[in-house]
């Protein structure tokens, strides 16, 4: 009697601890985190989803108990848009069916399929087949519509509306709606390193963060006029090469736990160059005011200017000139001189401080000339490189180291040169110099 009575207390303390077990919220383990979340759009799920399919106006799923025609219903808890499910609800591994848009459900132990077009089976086969190949239709309110696409005519999975299972139906019964494991995203702790006398950020756990403000650098650094440069992944080590830096307020995906440094820099050097000369300049960056000389480079080295004195009477004479980094040598004449008018890559090239005439091209003799011709725009070639005129689609170019003229190619009396654009500039440049560092020095001056 004692024995039995000791039994009996063990059952009734097993059933309380059994009790008090929550059903899982969870995908197959316990220890991944996340949740059943209703589908709502079809296209949303993909071969390896794990789902669970439960009655939309009830709080049933489809369980893990095949019975002999079909599967038990068992109950389940939905919140919102979620479901926490227990053990004995069947999860089902998404894979591909054996017609176009269709999906199969891996029980694990196989596949579900519509078994019957003269009784209302559900059941589980080893083999897949089109009757357990599923075309899967859902509505914006999570209404899925599930149907075999076999020669079984009785292919809609849907809850019994009248008892606690799962079947396959022609027509009726209740709907179905189907929940997708979405796995909760993994966060990262991003941590921050900043000079002794400061303070650093708080550390942020996230998966995208923002980085926080700039850090000033504490007062007794001041003789150092370190000026905060950015976050560095790594310690720099007081090194003139700048480091790969984020700004304060952008944005980072972790995929780790990251530290970041405070990374501060200072004025190293300086160099002043002063440029005061005609100086070759990209097309794009020519202003209309530019004082321009136009000139080709011949494949010899050669380089031949473009006048602009010779009128409607005769080309413009090519004038040797000498360049060296890029820059004219010497005095450049006036009648080398131009101005360059660019409207997204149309060009019209005047004569330097006149609007009144332009350079232009003609088919007779190949004819550059300036003056009063209404076809003047020109265009860079793409392929070529060459100055293009638009009305003749001809090219111009230095004919015998002698003169401009155009041609309908760039490979015959032309052939093999670059053209220049060389713009008249006066200005001082100062290049300053940094380093870069993690660690603050106190009490030296870094000397320039």
């Amino acid at each position: 009697m004692k024995r039995s009575l000791a039994f009996r207390a063990i059952l009734l303390v097993l059933s309380l601890v059994l009790t008090m077990i929550p059903m899982f919220a969870i995908g197959s383990s316990a220890a991944e985190a996340g949740e059943w979340t209703l589908v709502t759009d079809a296209s949303t799920l993909a071969v390896g989803d794990k789902i669970v399919i439960v009655a939309s106006g009830s709080n049933y799923a489809l369980g893990t108990t095949q019975n002999s025609n079909n599967r038990v219903a068992v109950s389940v808890t939905k919140s919102g848009n979620t479901v926490t499910i227990g053990s004995t609800v069947q999860q089902l591994t998404l894979e591909a069916g054996t017609t176009s848009g269709t999906f199969a459900f891996n029980t694990g132990s196989g596949y579900l399929y519509a078994a019957s077009s003269s009784a209302n089976y559900l059941k589980t086969q080893n083999a897949l087949d089109a009757n357990g190949s599923w075309k899967i239709t859902i509505t914006s309110n999570g209404v899925a519509t599930i149907k075999a696409q076999g020669t079984n005519t009785r292919n809609l999975l849907k809850k019994n509306s009248s008892s606690a299972l799962f079947a396959c139906y022609s027509s009726g019964q209740n709907d179905v709606s189907i929940y997708k494991w979405v796995a909760a995203a993994t966060t990262y702790n991003a941590s921050f390193v900043v000079p002794d006398g400061a303070t650093a950020p708080e550390t942020i756990n996230g998966l995208g963060i923002t980085l926080p403000d700039a850090v000033e650098a504490p007062a007794k650094y001041n003789a150092q006029e370190y000026e905060f440069a950015g976050w560095s992944t790594s310690i720099v080590n007081d090194t003139g090469t700048a480091p790969a830096l984020l700004a304060p307020g952008a944005s980072v995906t972790l995929s780790a736990d990251t530290t970041y440094y405070a990374t501060y820099k200072y004025k190293s050097g300086e160099e002043t160059t002063t440029v005061d000369g005609f100086v070759a300049t990209n097309v794009a960056d020519i202003q209309s005011t530019d004082v321009v000389v136009i000139a080709i480079k011949q494949s010899n080295g050669s380089y031949y200017a473009m006048s602009n004195d010779k009128g409607t009477s005769a080309a413009p004479a090519a004038v040797a000139i000498t360049v060296a980094n890029n820059q004219i040598s010497g005095t450049v004449a006036d009648n080398l001189k131009w101005n360059v008018s660019n409207s997204s890559g149309n060009l019209t090239i005047y004569p330097n401080g006149t609007t009144a005439k332009w350079l232009y091209c003609t088919a007779t003799n190949n004819g550059v000339r300036v003056g009063t011709n209404t076809s003047k725009t020109f265009t860079i070639d793409s392929s070529s490189g060459y100055l293009k005129h638009t009305g003749t689609s001809r090219y111009l170019g230095v004919y015998n180291s002698q003169d401009w003229r155009c041609y309908t190619n760039t490979t015959g009396n032309t052939a093999d040169q670059t053209l220049y654009f060389f713009v008249e500039k006066s200005e001082t440049t100062t290049v300053v110099s940094y380093n870069y560092t993690t660690t603050l020095e106190v009490g030296c001056t870094h000397e320039n």
